[in-house]
């Protein structure tokens, strides 16, 4: 704080404290050693430390008797209205700081001084205003820093306008200084200038590190045991099915051969077998001798089977059923085919009686032989 304050004015104190970045409240005093409106006190005194932004109150002296006023509550109140209360009391006002608040923007936050203070008219009434709600800052995309080099990370977040975040480091299986996991995760929105914490690999410690042995063959209850012989951990199982026995390992999720840490979690895959394979649906064969082509076929497709047919001789009427295969009642796969036998109506003769000789040519000639010859 500057030193030579007492005995200046008002107003060149005001503008010397300003441009040293220091607010200033002013009480006026009567005080009869002092020219009217001359600095005579300061609080804190001449000479202390201030920081830019502290207030410092001067006392300025005023006429001999002066009368008092009681400060009203602005808070909560619109800025616009707050010079016409204060002229009510005789006040002015002075300092209007303005902040980012959720409080509507020209609202009085709060007052120095507070309401309820007893001053001497004139004196001046600082306030805090709200400016509003900020706008949201504006985000971007967080880039894959997974697989990424500790090195290369920096420049990968600062080409979006995002920063390292906290870094954690581990021991990894992964080369020294490769990025492990992200938070947060990529592909997820973050304020610009925002950080993004890793983690890194340290690389395996020579010290801790262990081979991973090959446990494919190996039964399921021969696992934790054999890794536990090498200060690893069986992790989780996961089952499934295989030509290889139930119960034998067929998968684990990092190679044999593989430098870890101790303690490193392995899972495992075991087989439940080979598939039993699943016995098709089947289906009875109807019945569908005597009836027609039409009925038939639409009866075996009713049994969710299929029909082949094929014409033959027959004394039977024109496109009826006279042969079937498989049988009626067959049990087959459903989608199987039934070979069906049609009437072609050929051998079959007019009147005539069954007992005569003509009734024998009647069988043993079709018509169109009989034709030929004659009756």
């Amino acid at each position: 704080m500057p030193n030579n304050l007492i005995g200046k004015t008002k107003g060149d104190v005001q503008e010397i404290l300003s441009s040293q970045g220091l607010s200033v409240r002013n009480i006026t005093e009567p005080n009869e050693s002092v020219p009217k409106g001359t600095v005579f006190k300061t609080d804190p005194a001449e000479g202390a430390t201030m920081y830019s932004g502290d207030t410092i109150t001067v006392y300025i002296a005023g006429a001999e008797a002066v009368n008092t006023t009681e400060v009203p509550d602005l808070v909560g109140k619109n800025k616009s209205e707050y010079l016409a209360i204060l002229s009510e009391r005789q006040l002015s006002g002075d300092t209007i700081t303005t902040v980012d608040s959720d409080l509507p923007t020209g609202q009085i936050i709060s007052q120095d001084p507070v309401a309820g203070t007893i001053v001497q008219p004139n004196s001046y009434v600082n306030i805090v205003v709200s400016s509003g709600t900020p706008p949201p800052p504006p985000q971007v995309q967080v880039p894959d820093l997974v697989g990424l080099n500790e090195e290369s990370i920096e420049v990968v977040l600062e080409n979006v306008e995002l920063i390292v975040g906290e870094v954690e480091e581990i021991d990894s299986k992964e080369p020294e200084g490769t990025v492990l996991s992200q938070n947060p995760m990529a592909g997820e929105l973050a304020d610009v200038k925002s950080g993004v914490n890793v983690v890194i690999s340290t690389g395996v410690d020579p010290e801790k590190a262990v081979t991973i042995p090959d446990i494919r063959g190996l039964q399921e209850s021969q696992v934790a045991g054999t890794l536990a012989g090498l200060e690893l951990v069986l992790g989780s199982i996961s089952y499934s099915s295989d030509s290889k026995p139930a119960g034998t390992v067929i998968g684990q999720s990092l190679a044999a051969g593989t430098q870890v840490s101790k303690g490193t979690i392995i899972n495992i895959t075991v087989s439940t077998g080979a598939p039993v394979p699943t016995p098709p649906a089947t289906t009875t064969v109807p019945n569908v001798m005597g009836h027609s082509q039409a009925s038939a076929e639409s009866a075996i497709a009713g049994a969710g089977i299929t029909a082949s047919s094929s014409k033959v001789v027959s004394d039977a009427p024109m496109g009826q059923v006279v042969g079937q295969s498989p049988a009626a009642g067959t049990v087959v796969a459903k989608g199987s085919s039934v070979s069906l036998s049609i009437s072609d109506g050929s051998l079959i003769e007019d009147g005539g009686d069954s007992s005569s000789g003509a009734a024998v040519l009647n069988i043993m000639f079709p018509k169109w032989l009989k034709t030929f010859f004659g009756d």
